[in-house]
């Protein structure tokens, strides 16, 4: 019988220590049988090095990387590089995998032989959220607790935050492009992960959403305002010019008469920030990034 596969989890984080000290703990609690931690410090200033360096002291499988240049993509990156796993699992620092979260993971890679799986967010409200974003699916999609269907299915692309990837696949589309991701804690540009599930699909690798894998993501009260989904909405629709995909806007804005006035009111924003990417990528600011 052959042995579960290493997994080396890789968990960017920047001043979140105490959001941070929640997902590590979940991660080493996790039932998988073989797996490594890499923590990849993107530079922060508040006692993360400390707080990791410690676990890392206590639990062997935690291991400490420091990567300089800011981004979410050059964490990833270092973390992948620095992976010994024959996989690679995607977690952030702001939310807590339940015990089995590899185990299912792992084990819907090797039902469906993909190179990519990956699973929902579950929201982990950290003050008790508003009714109208409650009763909105739309609104909270915009937060990405993204609805792909209740079975497991083909997908094109993964949350950034609950992916588990073949090694070789992320080696083969040379990582996470620099140019995708968020950089910061309050950065809205950046759809890192679409972008790379567009690659590997397009270069012939077949991705799942695997819907009992969800992991709880913290929702803290500033991104309940409808202030803040309203600028979500219109940075993804820059975004989809950064990652040259805004020519689904169309077909956005189709299905968003037919669910409703929250998905419509999105529509509205999200074009404006498609024509600002637009305008943007006219006047030599930004060069889509379709490779």
């Amino acid at each position: 019988m052959r042995a579960s596969p290493l997994i080396s989890v890789v968990l960017p984080t920047f001043n979140r220590v105490a959001t941070m000290r929640e997902a590590l703990a979940s991660l080493q609690a996790q039932d998988y049988p073989r797996f490594e931690i890499l923590v990849v410090d993107n530079n922060s200033s508040d006692d993360t090095a400390a707080s990791v360096q410690a676990a890392c002291a206590a639990d062997s499988r935690v291991r400490y990387l420091h990567e300089p240049e800011p981004g979410v993509c050059p964490a990833r990156n270092l973390g992948c590089r620095e992976a010994q796993g024959e996989l690679v699992a995607l977690a952030d620092d702001d939310e807590v995998a339940p015990p089995q979260w590899l185990s299912l993971l792992a084990a819907a890679q090797a039902d469906t032989g993909a190179s990519g799986v990956g699973g929902p967010y579950t929201p982990l409200w950290d003050v008790t959220p508003p009714r109208w974003l409650v009763a909105s699916r739309c609104l909270q999609e915009t937060l990405s607790f993204m609805d792909f269907g209740c079975e497991r299915c083909p997908a094109e692309w993964l949350l950034g935050g609950n992916a588990l990837y073949t090694r070789g696949a992320l080696a083969s589309v040379n990582y996470f492009g620099l140019r995708a991701g968020r950089i910061g804690s309050t950065s809205l540009k950046g759809a890192s992960d679409i972008e790379i599930g567009r690659r590997l699909c397009r270069a012939g690798h077949a991705l799942y959403f695997e819907p009992s894998a969800a992991v709880y993501h913290h929702v803290p009260a500033g991104r309940m305002r409808l202030s803040y989904i309203l600028r979500r909405a219109f940075w993804a629709g820059y975004n989809d010019v950064a990652i040259g995909r805004e020519w689904q806007v169309g077909s956005k804005v189709a299905r968003a008469t037919k669910r409703g006035w929250d998905a419509m009111a999105l529509g509205l924003v999200i074009l404006p920030g498609v024509l600002w990417g637009r305008l943007m990528v006219h006047l030599g600011y930004l060069q889509p990034q379709n490779e």
